[in-house]
């Protein structure tokens, strides 16, 4: 059987395909669509042109080739709002934490590991892998922390690799146990020529408000501003956390106040994690217009506090979710929505699945404001992923689909991928041309 790109690379190519399966659309926070039918998507113009039945799309478009998947969901690509390089070749581990908390974590498996990207070799290696596994389980945008190293940070953006990503190398000056330590002046060297060198893509990332000087976070606050980059920072990850800020400012700040007087929270601030946040400092966010970013995963290993959906909900924040793969313990993006559903079941939302789709595919690039994407919608980016699961195929009802596409242990989630395509290119796993 010859595979789909032999059928659109011969001499003469179709201009585009038509791919037919049971199709999950999420619509809105509050609502999915699910249909058994096909996408016309365009290969030139790298979108999907068309969404019906297989009958009415191969009467409109004459000589497309078709692709069935009938045992499988075809759902948008997703995004991750908060991925760590260096934590991905540690994932798994930080379950041995559970008691110890994050800055046990921290300390005894992050750091030595991000050590090791000294050796360029080593960093060009995690990088492909990295990619690879994103790609495989049907990510292709997302915002990344890389190690320190600067020469890691060009790797990353020098990968071959399909999709939008954006990413920044870790800041910290002022964590005491941290192998890769600079000084104050280094740091500051190392924000101003990274937020050169790489552009708009390069997010500006402190480990979190702990881990930086006052200096160093005012040169990130003024960089978001005057460069218009992105921020990304940790915020109240745990209560460890929030006691280092109280002791650092005795008792006169939050890490939110902190952010908010050093000019680093605004509409292009990504907040991960937000478990210990207070009303005052969720009315702060409200009033800048952050966004946040939900790592449920990462949330029960270290059984923190649910994040309050409510809180995003009354002061209308901007928000997505996250793997925050390390501390969770896959870039699985499927595994992200099952430990959402799971976290905040005790909430009896009747809208937990269609929220969770939403914010693990429409966000991120909702808020990259680039050409449309998330949807299966004509005209938006054919950017799309085909998850074999015959059970999830069987049902009508879109709760019932994602519902079951999610079930099953890790293992099972990271197998259920079967192809990732972007801007209407296969890019990860396989497809098969029947038609």
């Amino acid at each position: 059987m010859p595979s789909i790109e032999s059928g659109l690379m011969n001499d003469r190519p179709a201009p585009g395909y038509i791919l037919a399966g049971t199709i999950l659309d999420p619509v809105s926070p509050r609502e999915m669509r699910a249909a058994a039918g096909g996408l016309a998507i365009g290969v030139r113009t790298e979108t999907i042109r068309d969404v019906g039945t297989v009958a009415e799309l191969e009467r409109r478009y004459t000589g497309w080739p078709v692709v069935q998947v009938p045992d499988c969901v075809i759902l948008p690509a997703f995004s991750d709002g908060h991925a760590r390089l260096a934590d991905y070749a540690v994932r798994g581990l930080a379950g041995e934490y559970h008691d110890l908390g994050p800055l046990a974590w921290l300390d005894e498996v992050v750091y030595p590991e991000e050590a090791n990207y000294d050796d360029p070799g080593y960093a060009q290696s995690c990088v492909t892998d990295f990619f690879e596994a994103a790609l495989a389980q049907g990510t292709v945008t997302g915002f990344v922390v890389t190690p320190p190293q600067q020469e890691t940070l060009a790797t990353f953006f020098e990968a071959p690799v399909a999709g939008r990503w954006y990413a920044g190398n870790v800041i910290a000056d002022a964590m005491a146990s941290q192998p890769y330590r600079p000084s104050t002046e280094e740091a500051i060297q190392n924000l101003e020529n990274s937020a050169f060198r790489f552009g708009k893509k390069y997010v500006v990332s402190p480990r979190a408000v702990p881990a930086c000087s006052d200096q160093v976070l005012e040169l990130a606050g003024g960089l978001s501003i005057d460069d218009e980059v992105y921020t990304q920072i940790p915020l109240a990850v745990s209560a460890d956390e929030v006691a280092l800020v109280e002791q650092r400012t005795q008792g006169q700040e939050s890490s939110t106040d902190v952010l908010h007087r050093l000019k680093l929270l605004g509409q292009r601030t990504l907040l991960s994690h937000c478990n210990y946040l207070t009303e005052p400092e969720w009315r702060i966010l409200n009033a800048l217009d952050c966004i946040v970013v939900h790592t449920p995963g990462a949330d029960e290993v270290f059984d923190a506090p649910p994040l309050p959906l409510e809180k995003l909900y009354e002061h209308r924040l901007r928000w997505a979710l996250g793997s925050a793969v390390g501390a969770s313990p896959s870039l699985s993006m499927l595994y992200t929505i099952q430990a959402f559903l799971r976290v905040h079941a005790y909430t009896g939302s009747p809208d937990l699945a269609s929220e969770a789709l939403y914010r693990a595919t429409v966000s991120v690039p909702a808020i990259l404001k680039h050409d449309p994407s998330g949807r299966i919608e004509p005209g938006h980016s054919a950017d799309l992923l085909v998850c074999r699961c015959p059970e999830a195929a069987q049902e009508s009802e879109p709760e019932r689909i994602l519902r079951t596409l999610v079930e099953g242990d890790l293992a099972e989630l990271e197998a259920r991928p079967l192809a990732t395509i972007r801007r209407s290119q296969l890019v990860s796993g396989q497809l098969a041309e029947v038609g």
